[in-house]
């Protein structure tokens, strides 16, 4: 009995072991030059800008929570359906059941708008998520002043390139 789990022990060392020891072999063999762009925080391209500390609107998680609670019951229908044929009565039943209640979910998180991005409220007010239009002007201002160095930057680099084609 005691065997079963010797044989998962080792597996599982073995596999550490591997993982562990790949790490530290290529710790050794990868270039390690750091700089200040290097450590610098990328978000999609462009320059962070503001605090990180900003508190997320309640509906990115209750979106996220709908989606893994349907995405398990997937999950677990998936096993189901391929056995359907060779299912009592009994099982079959139960998986309707099943689905009936995800689907009893679907309408209750639909009727209660879970589902809308721009949840209206009884006073009239509707929640914007996104930039406000000062902040997408700052953002565009900050992509055009990003481009312009850019451009400079190439060019710089292409002047420099052709005034040491010219001394050659």
């Amino acid at each position: 009995m005691y065997y079963d789990f010797l044989n998962v022990a080792v597996l599982a060392l073995g596999g550490l072991g591997f993982v562990y020891v790949n790490l530290l072999i290529f710790s050794l063999i990868r270039p390690n030059k750091p700089s200040k762009l290097k450590l610098s925080t990328y978000e999609c391209g462009m320059e962070a800008f503001g605090s990180s500390w900003v508190r997320f609107d309640m509906r990115f998680y209750s979106v996220a929570l709908i989606f893994l609670i349907f995405d398990l019951e997937i999950a677990f229908l998936f096993p189901w359906s391929v056995a359907f044929r060779d299912l009592g009565m009994i099982a079959r039943v139960e998986g309707l059941i099943f689905i009936l209640i995800l689907f009893v979910g679907l309408i209750y998180v639909w009727v209660r708008g879970d589902l809308d991005w721009v949840k209206s409220f009884s006073q009239g007010r509707a929640i914007r998520l996104g930039p406000t239009a000062e902040e997408e002007a700052m953002l565009l201002r900050m992509q055009v002043e990003q481009a312009l160095s850019e451009a400079s930057a190439l060019r710089t680099v292409e002047e420099g390139e052709s005034s040491t084609e010219a001394t050659v």
